[in-house]
């Protein structure tokens, strides 16, 4: 079971402290199940609201537009100005993984989209056998502060070589719609 609430409360006991969490009466035949002699995973982290299609549609706009500004000397396509922005300003994490696997990992987390970059570091120095694989992840996985990070980032890029971005006015309502996912949007369009 997995559920969205608000007004979680502590209790503090003796050594202890109970979490009470306010469950809708929707999920009551769920929660009758608990059985009180098993042992549970619970995870609290704070709800944040999802990035709007709208600012994924800015950010490849802002793309598109630093890459014709670089090409000017030389080519670039907006998916290099992407994945330079996810390098740079993107969230990843370091992976021990075994040396014979590395490919195929790589592989696999690169299928994912343009902006899932994995890269070789070299081997492992802890863990014998293994080699380090630094991934990012793309934009799609972006929660609101990871997205208005990249899009700072993007306009940034393009202010540094004199793009024109949209006013400032315009970018903080951007912000204000990221809470508000577009559903339709099609599954294959990962970025």
């Amino acid at each position: 079971m997995k559920l969205t609430v608000k007004g979680l409360q502590t209790l503090k006991g003796m050594g202890y402290i109970n979490l009470v969490v306010p469950v809708p009466l929707s999920e009551e035949e769920e929660i009758n199940k608990i059985d009180p002699e098993k042992q549970y995973v619970v995870e609290v982290k704070q709800w944040r609201k999802g990035r709007s299609n709208d600012a994924n549609k800015y950010a490849w706009v802002l793309c598109q537009r630093i890459a014709e500004k670089l090409s000017e000397e030389s080519f670039h396509s907006k998916e290099d100005v992407y994945r330079k922005a996810i390098r740079e300003c993107g969230y990843g994490r370091i992976w021990p993984v075994p040396t014979d696997a590395v490919n195929r990992t790589i592989e696999i987390w690169q299928s994912n989209g343009v902006g899932w970059i994995a890269e070789l570091l070299g081997e492992c120095q802890n863990i014998k056998g293994y080699s380090n694989v630094r991934v990012y992840y793309g934009s799609s996985a972006y929660d609101t502060k990871e997205m208005s990070r990249f899009i700072d980032c993007l306009v940034s890029m393009a202010k540094d070589i004199g793009v024109e971005t949209r006013p400032q006015e315009e970018l903080d309502e951007l912000i204000k719609e990221w809470g508000v996912k577009d559903d339709s949007k099609n599954k294959e369009d990962k970025t």
